[in-house]
């Protein structure tokens, strides 16, 4: 690893053509990789076919949906990720979609976190953050939103630890959302 490569990464995903031109710079500095191996790496690793969720990840957000629970997906990436959840027959259950790379801003920007509020209707205070890198998905904790940080991954395909997050909406420990509104003044 060099230098570059880190600050490449610190900014990698705050816009599309920078992904992607700071990957493949990346990968043709390994001494032998070519251009040509260097594209396709990054298809392979931007490719929705390659991107599978965790096993408990379809149960889940079927289980929040029929909670009423509204659900946003809030991810930095240099790239969409919609085609990944619509082959895994998961974008049904998204009502909302906020992409760093599409806002020019990465977590752990608060700016990023009402943004993904603002598009799903819902207020921070009222919305649970699942995340699993503590560096980054903790900047919820800026504008107010609580934050439940998954375990370590495990070995693909074992369940990830999202079936906990139905049982915090169920049991009342997280309220439910409460759109924009419909909130009422204190």
């Amino acid at each position: 690893d060099t230098d570059d490569g880190r600050r490449f990464r610190v900014r990698c995903d705050l816009a599309a053509a920078e992904h992607r031109q700071g990957w493949l710079a990346t990968a043709t500095a390994v001494p032998g990789v070519t251009p040509e191996i260097a594209e396709a790496f990054y298809e392979c690793i931007t490719d929705p076919a390659r991107w599978l969720p965790y096993s408990d990840t379809p149960t889940t957000l079927a289980a929040l949906r029929a909670a009423g629970v509204r659900i946003g997906i809030l991810s930095n990436c240099g790239w969409d990720l919609r085609p990944a959840f619509h082959r895994a027959g998961l974008s049904e259950f998204v009502d909302s979609w906020t992409l760093s790379f599409e806002h020019g801003r990465q977590k752990p920007d608060p700016e990023l976190f009402r943004i993904a509020c603002a598009a799903l209707g819902v207020c921070p205070e009222e919305t649970l953050m699942v995340g699993d890198d503590a560096s980054t998905d903790t900047g919820a904790l800026a504008v107010g939103m609580p934050v439940f940080l998954l375990p370590p991954a495990p070995p693909f395909p074992a369940p990830r630890g999202l079936g906990l997050i139905p049982q915090l909406f169920a049991s009342g420990v997280v309220p439910s959302h409460v759109p924009h509104d419909e909130r009422k003044p204190i």
